[in-house]
């Protein structure tokens, strides 16, 4: 019953978190640019209430890497701690590619452009590998 909270928690946050921003796409939909102006809700809240876990798994990580939990059995600490860094370092490669197709976007390098746009989330989760192990040996996360 303790786990349910939790994820209800973490959920609720991440669903709150999920309204803003769809409640700023509307706004910049109908006032700015038409093209992002949904008129189908059902198709907005569906999407808030998928996009919460990722976000609630975001605010999830950020709690337990600002007070990490102390776990009797030291391989599943071990184990929560490789999840949590790597669960970081795709988030550090996935910004890391959002910035170098924006690069792309912005010099005209289309063929390119079009062969990450199309493969960014398997990158990804492919970089968070190399990446979590880089961020462990440099202390990027610990206190």
């Amino acid at each position: 019953m303790k786990y349910l909270f939790l994820f209800l928690k973490y959920y609720i946050y991440g669903l709150l978190t999920a309204f803003v921003m769809v409640v700023l796409i509307h706004i910049y939909g109908f006032f700015i640019d038409s093209f992002y102006a949904f008129y189908d809700y059902k198709i907005s809240i569906t999407t808030a209430s998928i996009t919460a876990i990722p976000l609630g798994i975001n605010f999830w990580v950020i709690d337990y890497l600002s007070k990490p939990l102390k776990f009797k059995n030291p391989s599943i600490m071990y184990a929560m701690n490789g999840a949590f860094y790597y669960w970081v370092g795709m988030l550090f490669s996935i910004v890391t590619l959002i910035l170098i197709l924006f690069c792309f976007h912005i010099f005209k390098f289309f063929g390119y452009y079009n062969l990450l746009d199309n493969l960014i989330f398997q990158i990804a989760f492919i970089m968070g590998i190399p990446v979590s192990i880089v961020l462990k040996k440099l202390n990027f996360l610990d206190n």
